[in-house]
């Protein structure tokens, strides 16, 4: 049990992954648009959506040729949301 939240913790614990975590939270994006709006390439930003959906924090809804991610439970959005609340208050 505690070894899948140290992978998680791994996995969100750099800053690229976690300003895509912060992307899908506002929105549904597709790897373009979640590029976009984080400044990250799109290469990467695919790259990281896969760890993400191998870990099961998100999923993907295909639309047509699009396919479209979204954080799979509201709990990790709360858990993200308390972190940035935690390092505001410091």
């Amino acid at each position: 049990m505690y070894e899948k939240a140290v992978e998680i913790f791994k996995l969100i614990g750099n800053e690229s992954r976690f300003k895509i975590l912060l992307a899908l939270i506002d929105n549904n994006g597709c790897v373009t648009e979640v590029a976009k709006n984080t400044g990250i390439s799109q290469s990467l930003v695919s790259q990281i959506i896969k760890k993400f959906i191998y870990m099961d924090l998100i999923e993907k809804r295909t639309e047509g040729h699009k396919r479209f991610y979204c954080i799979k439970d509201k709990k990790l959005v709360d858990i993200i949301a308390e972190l940035i609340n935690y390092v505001k208050e410091k």
